[in-house]
């Protein structure tokens, strides 16, 4: 291999941290109304006649059993453009390199509420112990679940003052709390022209 191609995929490499770093950057859980209304995505669903919302992702990362679970969650909704209905779901994708599969079957509030809670991808990928060659260690394996719990309107209006959070509970006992913060939900409905009382 030459030097040429050697300084080509480092000077890649650079470029491609660059900019995931820098999209990495924005904290949506702490800043701003107006910054979250403006990072919202609006597209249109033309078969269906529907505008399609979707908030900017918060990662949230916690340790737990010696391993980072990384939180990743977001507001999503669709407009009918016939009725102007409105649906809201809350995206939450956990993510660990747990040796074995958690399962998150039930999500509550904190005033005990049960959230609506749908599966929506569930994902694992294992590596060999010792890698290629499978010689000694500990068989290394990435979990990944997707959940949506829907939301009502009025539920959101409720929480634009104060937040809200969500307790997410697996099969082994393990609890994800995740905190859907006041700037991030106002910012959001004023994204979809609600306004919050």
């Amino acid at each position: 291999m030459s030097l040429k191609m050697i300084f080509q995929g480092c000077k890649s490499l650079v470029f491609l941290m660059a900019f995931v770093i820098s999209g990495c950057v924005i904290n949506y859980a702490t800043v701003s109304p107006d910054k979250v209304k403006e990072a919202v995505s609006i597209s249109s669903i033309t078969e269906k006649n529907m505008l399609h919302y979707v908030g900017p992702t918060v990662l949230k990362e916690e340790t737990y059993d010696f391993t980072i679970d990384y939180n990743y969650y977001h507001l999503q909704s669709w407009r009918d453009l016939k009725t102007n209905a409105l649906k809201h779901q809350f995206n939450v994708r956990i993510a660990n390199t747990t040796g074995k599969y958690r399962t998150y079957t039930s999500a509550r509030f904190d005033n005990d509420l049960q959230a609506d809670l749908t599966e929506l991808r569930r994902y694992e990928r294992c590596r060999a112990p010792g890698g290629r060659g499978g010689k000694g260690g500990f068989t290394e394996c990435f979990n990944e679940q997707t959940l949506g719990i829907a939301l009502t309107e009025d539920f959101l209006k409720t929480h634009a003052l104060r937040g809200f959070f969500l307790n997410v509970d697996a099969e082994n006992g393990h609890q994800s709390r995740i905190h859907l913060t006041s700037n991030y939900i106002q910012g959001y409905l004023e994204a979809l022209k609600i306004t919050v009382p």
